[in-house]
């Protein structure tokens, strides 16, 4: 059985995900978000982050999911206030679920590709 995560370690994560994204650090703010969401894949901060992310980069659909899960996780008014300001949703099924993997920033790798 894997080792459950430390709560510490997430409330650190999501801390500094909260940050990056007050500071416009999006990528940072979804990768922290996402890490959290490996472990604790219904955490509501977290997947509020993401949806806040893809607001920010236009994407009203992952937005939309990612507020969704935050309300079915855990309600907020953050989140709530968050869904009602997205525009009518798509109806593209070919839009990623949350939690499907995938970023929606390129992530960084350091120096180079090998």
């Amino acid at each position: 059985m894997p080792p459950s995560p430390d709560p510490k370690s997430s409330a650190k994560l999501l801390l500094s995900a909260s940050k990056a994204l007050e500071a416009g650090r999006l990528t940072l703010a979804e990768i922290l978000a996402r890490e959290v969401l490996d472990d604790q894949p219904e955490n509501s901060r977290a997947h509020f982050i993401v949806g806040c992310v893809a607001e920010a980069l236009s994407r009203p659909d992952l937005a939309r999911a990612h507020f969704e899960a935050s309300i079915a996780s855990g309600p907020t008014a953050e989140a709530r206030k968050r869904l009602k300001g997205l525009p009518p949703a798509d109806q593209d099924a070919s839009i990623p679920e949350p939690g499907s993997g995938g970023y929606l920033l390129i992530k960084s790798w350091g120096a180079g590709f090998w």
